[in-house]
């Protein structure tokens, strides 16, 4: 299944209030940047209270949201996610996704997936590659 993924800078928080007012809202799931425990690479000060990921289904649909660390350009903030089975198909989809394209974080394990890379096509679309039982997307 693909996963589309809404990028903010910044308003993810407000913006997943404003939906919930709008659809039918399930399955909620909201981490925030200072709830990630990886100690090597601290969170960049001033965003902290910014969401991570989340993950709510709208009106049955599951929908990925986030503020981008990097920030975004209004119009250009969904991306595609794709929860894969395997380390090995994580890394082949990813590596020809990026064939032509950009890397925009390396694969390697995450904290809340066994493996995660996210890359640019040749086309301009952003993909979000990972192993599908993870925290942010568990079973």
């Amino acid at each position: 299944m693909i996963t589309p993924f809404i990028n903010f800078d910044g308003q993810c928080h407000d913006a997943i209030h404003f939906y919930e007012t709008i659809f039918e809202v399930t399955d909620k799931f909201v981490m925030y940047y200072k709830d990630a425990p990886n100690a090597e690479k601290p969170v960049p000060s001033g965003i902290e209270n910014h969401v991570m990921h989340a993950r709510l289904y709208l009106n049955g649909t599951s929908v990925w949201f986030g503020d981008s660390p990097g920030g975004i350009t209004q119009g250009d903030m969904i991306t595609l996610a794709i929860p894969l089975a395997t380390v090995q198909e994580v890394e082949d989809t990813f590596q020809k996704l990026g064939e032509g394209g950009t890397i925009l974080m390396p694969l390697g394990p995450q904290f809340y997936t066994e493996m995660f890379g996210c890359v640019q096509d040749k086309f301009g679309v952003i993909w979000h590659i990972m192993c599908a039982e993870s925290v942010i997307n568990p079973k």
